[in-house]
């Protein structure tokens, strides 16, 4: 794929990164079917996979201990206006830690340590590279440079979740209301979580 140029080159880029939108379809069904509420699908899309200058710190975590690895996803864009972060945290069930954690240490930093030594980086590939340094939920490449999204937006995100989900539940199921399910669950099975929540509310 790197030692072809121009055309070719940048056609079989195209190809990978394609396949890899299918990846990130997997991941933001497994955030929202496996792990409880979630965080809502606009805030999943600008989740940062690095710091890097201009934008937020990485909301991506590696947590390790003798026992278990966890794969974190922390301190989101808040959904109030007067706030930018908010603290809460979110974790990848343990079924899928070791795949999750090879596809962000290995397969990611290897796809941008590559296609960064090319000979022959395409502005497009090259405008590519930095989103995906940058987001989790990097956008694929586009030809048109004026229009390039940097990364997913909510309703991406929710396009994801439902390429997966709609051949089975026959309806197009959306983050919001996975996060709406969820909570009805949680409120119906562990009351006692909400009980501190439901007295700061009364007071």
């Amino acid at each position: 794929m790197l030692e072809n140029k121009g055309d070719q080159s940048t056609a079989a880029i195209q190809k990978w990164y394609l396949y890899e939108q299918e990846i990130l379809n997997c991941l933001a069904a497994v955030l929202h079917l496996t792990i409880g509420p979630c965080f809502c699908s606009f805030q999943c899309a600008i989740l940062h996979y690095s710091s890097s200058p201009g934008h937020s710190r990485r909301n991506l975590y590696m947590v390790t201990s003798m026992a278990q690895k966890r794969i974190i996803l922390a301190n989101p864009h808040a959904k109030q206006a007067n706030k930018t972060t908010a603290e809460t945290l979110m974790t990848f069930p343990n079924f899928i830690t070791l795949q999750v954690a090879f596809y962000f240490t290995i397969i990611r930093p290897a796809e941008i340590a590559l296609m960064s030594r090319s000979g022959s980086i395409p502005k497009a590939v090259s405008k590519l590279l930095d989103a995906y340094s940058t987001f989790i939920w990097a956008w694929q490449m586009v030809h048109s440079h004026e229009n390039f999204k940097t990364h997913w937006e909510g309703h991406d995100f929710d396009r994801g979740l439902q390429t997966l989900t709609f051949p089975t539940l026959k309806f197009s199921l959306t983050g919001h209301i996975a996060c709406q399910v969820a909570h009805a669950v949680f409120w119906n099975q562990f009351p006692l979580l909400f009980q501190g929540l439901s007295e700061f509310k009364e007071t």
